[in-house]
């Protein structure tokens, strides 16, 4: 996964709470009150600890943290927070849970911080979309944002972000990913967004939830959240589906797409419509009172322009001018493994395997299919996971959809995949198109090394497909 694998970004050796006073927000202590004159963020993998940074001594089913204490201290960690006393020389707070701890210190740093709501924080969640809304909302607001690190996005992922707070940053952008229900109450608890934003709602990690509605009304308890407390929220307006953004339609700001018929639908008036000319790559978005604007584009599948239309209607809100968007836009590039085309033995590579979803992949191959509109193809094509009892019918229409055409080839990998290349192959259209099945993602690197034409890769994170197109 070494393709994948993004740098960390450099953080400065600065944060605003004392480590003296941690014991205030916690049910902690020093050990031999051996307290470090100051701290930096948080840092629960020893191997990336930077020097400043606090190591977080986490017990998971791989590994346990505990084990790490002078691997991070050669890295130059400060401090480690830890339920267990260690033999090192490291200074040690110990806690009855460091998760539990992480969270309170991340509360407390969140709070300091924001200096009563001068300092806004965005929060972004969805069941697709999250993390391409992130990167390109905190590209619009500029330098001084900080925002959630690759897709750190997890409990332990938020209280990661929110330990990086510094002064010099003027705003946050915060992603919140959930599994379960009652995750996001935990996370409002430590974020208290003073904006909220949902991508959409889709059949992704619903293998905790009883149904899409209870997955859709979690994800809207952030937008609840921010409303109760006065703050702007925003989604489209595909997620009027579910009763829990039904509620909230008059009091959001919703992003609509123009019909076929390029008219734009009938919606409350703090609606947005928008327009994407991909010939063009022009995007207009339609405001009340018959206003528009117009922003030219990087080259993006019609996803990437919905995430764009709601981050510049955020940042209009936050005082942000066209002008200055339209230079922001400029500088858009999609991240590693998002999206991103590459070479590889001089072939052409559509790279976009860091997850996978019904509406991410649906989105992806239109765009793949658009971009390559002569020549062969090979599709390379990793299961879409967590998708609970929708995964049968999701791969099944995925088969049954791809645009193929002769002399393709189609590469399924994961035992999910049997299902789409099984309808693929019950196609009249695609009896001229190689299909191949690997159970693993090492197994299809057969078929890649020898092949001509232009390839597209995506799936779960789990098949890692990026290491097929990895010179040995």
């Amino acid at each position: 996964m070494g393709h994948c694998l993004i740098p960390r970004p450099e953080i400065r050796f600065v944060i605003m709470l004392d480590p003296s006073t941690w014991s205030c927000f916690t049910t902690g202590k020093w050990i031999d009150a051996r307290v470090p004159l100051q701290a930096g963020a948080f840092c629960h993998d020893s191997r990336r600890c930077r020097e400043g940074e606090v190591f977080l001594a986490i017990k998971t089913d791989k590994a346990d943290g505990h084990s790490f204490l002078a691997d991070a201290q050669s890295h130059a960690a400060v401090a480690a927070i830890v339920e267990r006393q260690q033999v090192t020389s490291l200074p040690q707070f110990l806690v009855p849970s460091v998760l539990q701890a992480a969270k309170d210190l991340a509360y407390a740093q969140r709070l300091q911080w924001g200096d009563g709501g001068r300092r806004p924080l965005i929060a972004i969640s969805g069941s697709y979309g999250k993390t391409s809304a992130k990167n390109i909302l905190a590209l619009l607001l500029g330098e001084r944002t900080l925002a959630t690190f690759e897709n750190e996005n997890n409990i332990l992922g938020i209280a990661l972000t929110l330990s990086r707070l510094e002064k010099t940053h003027d705003r946050a952008v915060v992603e919140i990913g959930i599994d379960r229900p009652g995750e996001m109450s935990t996370a409002l608890k430590m974020v208290m967004p003073d904006m909220g934003i949902v991508t959409g709602i889709a059949p992704v990690h619903v293998v905790h939830f009883e149904s899409l509605e209870q997955l859709a009304e979690e994800k809207a308890q952030l937008l609840h959240g921010v409303r109760t407390s006065g703050g702007k929220v925003y989604f489209p307006s595909s997620c009027l589906c579910y009763e829990a953004f039904q509620k909230l339609a008059n009091a959001a700001t919703m992003i609509v797409p123009l019909d076929n018929k390029r008219k734009i639908p009938t919606f409350p008036s703090t609606a947005v419509a928008y327009d994407f000319d991909v010939a063009a790559s022009r995007l207009t978005l339609f405001y009340p009172k018959k206003i528009s604007e117009t922003y030219f584009l990087p080259p993006m599948s019609h996803g990437q322009a919905a995430n764009m239309a709601l981050a510049i209607r955020v940042a209009k809100d936050m005082g942000y001018v066209q002008e200055h968007l339209q230079e922001r836009i400029r500088q858009w590039r999609p991240s590693v493994c998002r999206g991103e085309w590459k070479s590889h033995r001089h072939h052409r590579v559509y790279l976009d395997c860091y997850n996978a979803n019904p509406v991410a992949m649906r989105d992806a191959v239109e765009f793949f299919h658009r971009e390559t509109p002569c020549g062969r193809r090979i599709w390379v094509l990793g299961g879409m996971r967590e998708l609970g009892p929708y995964s049968e019918k999701a791969h099944r229409q995925l088969g049954q959809q791809l645009p193929v055409r002769s002399g393709d080839l189609v590469i399924g990998i994961g035992s999910e995949m049997k299902i789409c290349l099984e309808a693929l192959r019950e196609r009249p259209e695609a009896q001229d198109v190689e299909v191949m099945y690997a159970e693993t993602t090492p197994e299809a690197k057969q078929w890649i090394t020898t092949p001509e034409g232009t390839f597209f890769a995506k799936g779960s994170r789990f098949y890692a497909l990026e290491e097929l197109f990895e010179e040995n």
